[in-house]
Protein backbone atom coordinates (compact mmCIF):
# COMPACT_ATOMS: atom_id res chain seq x y z
CA UNK A 1 0.00 0.00 0.00
CA UNK A 2 1.46 3.45 -0.89
CA UNK A 3 0.59 6.66 0.87
CA UNK A 4 -1.12 8.83 -1.18
CA UNK A 5 0.50 12.50 -1.32
CA UNK A 6 0.96 15.65 -2.99
CA UNK A 7 3.38 19.07 -2.45
CA UNK A 8 3.96 22.50 -2.62
CA UNK A 9 6.25 25.06 -2.94
CA UNK A 10 9.97 24.94 -3.73
CA UNK A 11 12.15 21.96 -3.46
CA UNK A 12 14.88 24.15 -2.14
CA UNK A 13 13.14 25.03 0.66
CA UNK A 14 12.82 23.54 4.16
CA UNK A 15 10.71 20.46 3.93
CA UNK A 16 7.77 20.45 5.87
CA UNK A 17 5.39 17.21 6.41
CA UNK A 18 1.59 17.28 7.00
CA UNK A 19 -0.91 14.95 8.39
CA UNK A 20 -4.70 15.93 8.76
CA UNK A 21 -6.98 14.91 11.00
CA UNK A 22 -9.66 12.05 11.23
CA UNK A 23 -12.01 12.18 7.81
CA UNK A 24 -9.59 15.01 5.93
CA UNK A 25 -7.51 15.14 3.42
CA UNK A 26 -4.52 17.04 2.21
CA UNK A 27 -7.39 19.68 1.19
CA UNK A 28 -7.48 20.57 4.67
CA UNK A 29 -4.41 22.33 4.60
CA UNK A 30 -5.25 25.01 2.15
CA UNK A 31 -5.62 28.18 4.40
CA UNK A 32 -2.68 27.14 5.99
CA UNK A 33 -0.06 26.13 3.23
CA UNK A 34 -1.16 29.10 1.38
CA UNK A 35 0.68 31.15 4.25
CA UNK A 36 3.39 28.68 4.16
CA UNK A 37 4.47 27.66 0.70
CA UNK A 38 6.66 30.45 0.17
CA UNK A 39 9.27 29.33 2.71
CA UNK A 40 8.58 25.45 2.51
CA UNK A 41 8.88 22.60 0.32
CA UNK A 42 5.70 21.28 1.53
CA UNK A 43 4.67 17.39 1.85
CA UNK A 44 1.01 16.82 2.29
CA UNK A 45 -0.27 13.51 2.80
CA UNK A 46 -3.36 11.56 2.89
CA UNK A 47 -3.82 9.36 5.80
CA UNK A 48 -4.69 5.34 5.26
CA UNK A 49 -8.34 5.41 4.52
CA UNK A 50 -9.15 8.95 3.58
CA UNK A 51 -8.28 10.96 0.41
CA UNK A 52 -6.78 8.69 -2.40
CA UNK A 53 -4.75 6.87 0.23
CA UNK A 54 -6.08 2.79 1.15
CA UNK A 55 -6.09 1.28 4.11
CA UNK A 56 -5.84 -2.51 2.65
CA UNK A 57 -3.22 -4.26 4.98
CA UNK A 58 -2.20 -0.83 7.23
CA UNK A 59 -2.99 -2.67 10.70
CA UNK A 60 -1.84 0.42 13.05
CA UNK A 61 0.04 3.00 14.24
CA UNK A 62 3.92 1.25 13.79
CA UNK A 63 2.58 -0.28 10.43
CA UNK A 64 1.66 3.41 9.06
CA UNK A 65 5.30 4.82 10.63
CA UNK A 66 7.08 2.18 8.48
CA UNK A 67 5.26 3.19 5.12
CA UNK A 68 5.51 6.38 5.95
CA UNK A 69 9.30 6.75 6.44
CA UNK A 70 9.19 4.53 3.22
CA UNK A 71 7.75 7.19 1.20
CA UNK A 72 9.71 9.97 2.02
CA UNK A 73 12.89 7.92 2.12
CA UNK A 74 11.93 8.61 -1.49
CA UNK A 75 12.27 12.32 -1.22
CA UNK A 76 16.39 11.89 -0.21
CA UNK A 77 15.42 14.60 2.05
CA UNK A 78 18.37 15.99 4.44
CA UNK A 79 15.81 16.67 7.33
CA UNK A 80 12.05 17.65 7.03
CA UNK A 81 9.81 19.21 9.72
CA UNK A 82 6.55 16.98 10.93
CA UNK A 83 3.46 18.52 12.04
CA UNK A 84 0.21 16.50 12.37
CA UNK A 85 -3.29 17.45 13.64
CA UNK A 86 -5.64 15.71 15.67
CA UNK A 87 -5.35 11.82 14.37
CA UNK A 88 -2.24 13.08 12.45
CA UNK A 89 -0.98 14.56 15.33
CA UNK A 90 -0.98 11.34 17.15
CA UNK A 91 0.73 9.38 14.22
CA UNK A 92 3.05 11.81 13.94
CA UNK A 93 3.89 11.06 17.29
CA UNK A 94 4.14 7.49 16.49
CA UNK A 95 6.01 8.12 13.57
CA UNK A 96 8.93 10.68 15.15
CA UNK A 97 9.55 7.74 17.64
CA UNK A 98 10.64 5.28 15.61
CA UNK A 99 12.16 7.02 12.58
CA UNK A 100 15.57 6.87 12.05
CA UNK A 101 14.76 10.09 9.42
CA UNK A 102 16.07 13.41 10.37
CA UNK A 103 13.60 15.18 12.01
CA UNK A 104 14.18 19.28 12.63
CA UNK A 105 10.99 19.83 14.88
CA UNK A 106 7.79 18.19 15.78
CA UNK A 107 4.97 20.12 15.86
CA UNK A 108 1.48 18.99 17.38
CA UNK A 109 -1.98 20.57 17.19
CA UNK A 110 -4.55 19.41 19.61
CA UNK A 111 -2.95 15.72 19.54
CA UNK A 112 -3.16 13.39 22.60
CA UNK A 113 -0.51 11.69 23.62
CA UNK A 114 -2.33 8.81 24.82
CA UNK A 115 -4.43 7.15 27.18
CA UNK A 116 -2.31 5.95 30.56
CA UNK A 117 -5.57 4.61 32.36
CA UNK A 118 -6.80 0.70 31.35
CA UNK A 119 -10.45 1.74 32.29
CA UNK A 120 -10.06 4.89 30.15
CA UNK A 121 -8.91 3.34 27.08
CA UNK A 122 -11.70 0.47 27.66
CA UNK A 123 -14.39 3.57 28.19
CA UNK A 124 -12.75 4.72 24.81
CA UNK A 125 -12.41 1.55 23.00
CA UNK A 126 -16.51 1.41 23.37
CA UNK A 127 -17.01 4.65 22.59
CA UNK A 128 -14.82 4.65 18.82
CA UNK A 129 -16.82 0.85 18.15
CA UNK A 130 -20.64 2.39 18.32
CA UNK A 131 -18.97 5.20 16.02
CA UNK A 132 -17.33 2.52 13.82
CA UNK A 133 -20.62 0.44 13.92
CA UNK A 134 -22.84 3.70 13.50
CA UNK A 135 -20.45 4.69 10.29
CA UNK A 136 -20.76 1.17 8.78
CA UNK A 137 -24.37 0.71 8.60
CA UNK A 138 -25.85 4.44 8.61
CA UNK A 139 -25.57 7.16 6.12
CA UNK A 140 -22.27 8.97 6.66
CA UNK A 141 -24.09 12.77 6.77
CA UNK A 142 -26.94 11.06 9.18
CA UNK A 143 -23.72 10.25 11.68
CA UNK A 144 -21.98 13.58 11.10
CA UNK A 145 -25.38 15.47 12.57
CA UNK A 146 -24.25 14.00 16.14
CA UNK A 147 -20.23 13.70 15.43
CA UNK A 148 -20.28 17.57 15.25
CA UNK A 149 -22.05 17.71 18.45
CA UNK A 150 -19.15 16.36 20.46
CA UNK A 151 -17.73 19.09 22.88
CA UNK A 152 -14.40 19.34 21.63
CA UNK A 153 -16.89 21.14 18.83
CA UNK A 154 -18.89 23.17 20.92
CA UNK A 155 -17.14 26.51 19.81
CA UNK A 156 -18.65 25.67 15.77
CA UNK A 157 -21.43 27.66 14.98
CA UNK A 158 -24.64 25.94 13.42
CA UNK A 159 -23.34 27.27 10.17
CA UNK A 160 -19.76 25.88 10.75
CA UNK A 161 -21.37 22.64 11.59
CA UNK A 162 -23.77 22.20 8.66
CA UNK A 163 -20.66 23.21 6.01
CA UNK A 164 -18.54 20.55 7.68
CA UNK A 165 -21.03 17.93 6.99
CA UNK A 166 -21.20 18.80 3.56
CA UNK A 167 -17.86 18.61 3.14
CA UNK A 168 -17.15 15.28 4.84
CA UNK A 169 -21.26 13.71 3.70
CA UNK A 170 -19.08 12.04 0.47
CA UNK A 171 -16.85 10.13 2.55
CA UNK A 172 -17.49 6.19 2.65
CA UNK A 173 -18.49 5.17 5.87
CA UNK A 174 -16.88 1.56 6.04
CA UNK A 175 -13.38 3.28 5.53
CA UNK A 176 -14.01 5.58 8.33
CA UNK A 177 -15.16 2.72 10.65
CA UNK A 178 -12.18 1.02 9.82
CA UNK A 179 -9.64 3.80 10.18
CA UNK A 180 -11.29 5.12 12.87
CA UNK A 181 -10.84 1.93 14.68
CA UNK A 182 -7.25 0.71 13.23
CA UNK A 183 -5.62 4.07 14.83
CA UNK A 184 -8.15 4.34 17.90
CA UNK A 185 -6.95 6.51 21.21
CA UNK A 186 -7.97 2.80 22.63
CA UNK A 187 -4.90 1.39 21.13
CA UNK A 188 -2.48 4.10 21.11
CA UNK A 189 0.57 3.99 23.59
CA UNK A 190 1.19 6.61 25.82
CA UNK A 191 3.93 8.64 23.91
CA UNK A 192 4.55 10.85 26.73
CA UNK A 193 8.19 9.39 27.75
CA UNK A 194 8.57 9.03 24.24
CA UNK A 195 8.19 13.13 24.12
CA UNK A 196 10.71 13.59 27.36
CA UNK A 197 13.40 11.73 25.47
CA UNK A 198 13.10 13.46 21.46
CA UNK A 199 16.32 14.80 20.28
CA UNK A 200 14.56 17.22 18.45
CA UNK A 201 11.73 20.44 19.45
CA UNK A 202 8.81 19.87 20.10
CA UNK A 203 5.92 22.34 20.11
CA UNK A 204 2.00 21.49 20.67
CA UNK A 205 -0.64 24.31 19.53
CA UNK A 206 -4.27 24.62 21.10
CA UNK A 207 -6.91 26.81 20.83
CA UNK A 208 -7.95 29.23 23.44
CA UNK A 209 -11.44 27.83 23.49
CA UNK A 210 -10.43 23.86 22.84
CA UNK A 211 -10.36 23.34 26.88
CA UNK A 212 -9.68 20.00 26.41
CA UNK A 213 -6.70 20.32 24.69
CA UNK A 214 -5.44 23.46 25.83
CA UNK A 215 -5.22 21.05 29.06
CA UNK A 216 -3.62 18.11 27.37
CA UNK A 217 -1.27 20.52 26.08
CA UNK A 218 -0.39 22.32 29.56
CA UNK A 219 -0.18 18.82 31.32
CA UNK A 220 2.39 17.76 28.61
CA UNK A 221 4.75 21.30 29.59
CA UNK A 222 4.34 20.58 33.23
CA UNK A 223 5.54 16.95 32.14
CA UNK A 224 8.56 18.51 30.49
CA UNK A 225 7.31 16.29 27.35
CA UNK A 226 7.71 20.30 24.80
CA UNK A 227 10.18 22.50 24.10
CA UNK A 228 6.73 25.08 23.87
CA UNK A 229 3.20 25.83 24.37
CA UNK A 230 1.19 27.55 21.79
CA UNK A 231 -2.42 29.22 22.46
CA UNK A 232 -3.83 30.58 19.91
CA UNK A 233 -6.60 33.41 20.33
CA UNK A 234 -9.63 33.10 19.00
CA UNK A 235 -9.91 29.55 17.81
CA UNK A 236 -11.21 26.34 18.91
CA UNK A 237 -9.90 22.91 18.01
CA UNK A 238 -9.23 23.46 14.51
CA UNK A 239 -6.42 26.04 14.53
CA UNK A 240 -5.10 25.83 10.83
CA UNK A 241 -8.43 26.28 9.57
CA UNK A 242 -9.66 28.98 11.72
CA UNK A 243 -6.51 30.93 12.04
CA UNK A 244 -4.51 30.07 9.80
CA UNK A 245 -2.13 33.29 9.46
CA UNK A 246 -1.61 33.37 13.22
CA UNK A 247 -0.81 29.63 13.04
CA UNK A 248 1.79 29.95 10.14
CA UNK A 249 3.42 32.88 11.63
CA UNK A 250 4.31 30.94 14.98
CA UNK A 251 5.13 27.79 12.74
CA UNK A 252 7.98 29.57 10.41
CA UNK A 253 9.75 31.39 13.42
CA UNK A 254 9.98 27.28 15.25
CA UNK A 255 11.32 26.06 12.43
CA UNK A 256 13.63 28.78 11.54
CA UNK A 257 15.08 28.85 15.04
CA UNK A 258 15.11 24.92 14.92
CA UNK A 259 17.28 24.66 11.68
CA UNK A 260 19.03 27.06 12.72
CA UNK A 261 19.89 25.75 15.91
CA UNK A 262 20.55 22.10 14.69
CA UNK A 263 23.23 23.67 11.52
Amino acid sequence: MTLSYRCQGDRSKPALVLLHGFMGSTEDWQRLTDYLQSHFYIILIDLPGHGNSALNDVSGFADFSYRLEQLLGGFDLESFSLMGYSLGGRLAMAFAQQTSQCVDVLLLEGAHPGLVVDAEREQRRISDQQWADRFNREPVADVLMDWYQQPVFSDLSQQQRQALICMRAGQQGNRLAQAMMSFSLSVQADYREALRKMDFPVHYFAGERDSKFLSIGRSLLDDHCLSGLHLIPFSGHNIHKEQPEALSNIILSIVRRAVHDKH
